[in-house]
């Protein structure tokens, strides 16, 4: 089993994906291809805003996976996209304004 389909804050935050964001693909199918989709998807996302898009969004489920088993950090630091992953990780920016700024 993969870890988007088994563990609880993974679902909610790639269905956030396309839902809080108006995008013309979806990153979704993108990021967990159907069987015989790979090739196409693993082209899709070297595109810099599918790749962005996914880095950043794949680091804020693993921040909400590791809450869920009730770990919270003590500090954030971040870099490039981390530091946007953090702010929302540390309740200074909201998800919804960090995809603002990523896309």
């Amino acid at each position: 089993m993969a870890v988007h389909e088994g563990d609880a804050p993974f679902p909610p935050v790639l269905e956030t994906i396309g839902v809080d964001v108006a995008l013309d693909f979806d990153l979704h199918a993108l990021m967990v291809p159907e069987e015989g989709k790979e090739e196409e998807a693993a082209a899709a996302l070297a595109r810099p805003l599918q790749s962005i898009l996914s880095v950043f969004l794949v680091s804020h489920a693993m921040v909400r996976l590791w809450e869920s088993w009730g770990v919270r950090p003590a500090a954030m630091t971040g870099h490039s996209l981390g530091e946007y992953v953090a702010a929302c990780t540390a309740g200074v920016m909201s998800l919804e304004d960090a995809l603002d700024v990523v896309v």
